[in-house]
């Protein structure tokens, strides 16, 4: 569309459009906002607050629970509490995301031809 080949005047804002939809694609579809929690968890409790270990139900089964290390942490309950409302936070985010680029997309893609 950006070629000498092109036949609308506006080719070069319709590439340059198809590029934002490709990048907020991969924001979206690499889960940039849904995992944001992570981050903010790290930065407010250490890097290791997420770390995780499995931990034997002891049923002679051989299966196991999934334990986060802050939950040896005496601030256990706030931090669980962080967790989930970060979570959430995130995982609103993430939809509004998804929704945008959709809506981009909806907006733009009749123009995205040649």
């Amino acid at each position: 569309m950006e070629s000498d080949k092109s036949r609308t005047l506006e080719a070069k804002n319709n590439a340059s459009r198809i590029r934002t939809a490709i990048r907020l694609m991969d924001k979206v579809y690499d889960e940039e906002y849904g995992c944001e929690y992570q981050d903010k968890l790290k930065e407010l409790y250490g890097e290791k607050v997420l770390d995780w270990w499995f931990q034997d139900t002891g049923d002679g089964t051989g299966s196991s629970f999934l334990k986060w290390e802050y939950e040896k942490w005496d601030n256990f309950a706030e931090i669980e509490k962080v967790q989930k409302h970060l979570f959430l936070e995130s995982k609103n985010k993430q939809k509004r995301a998804h929704k945008l680029l959709w809506d981009f997309i909806e907006h733009n893609i009749q123009h995205w031809w040649d």
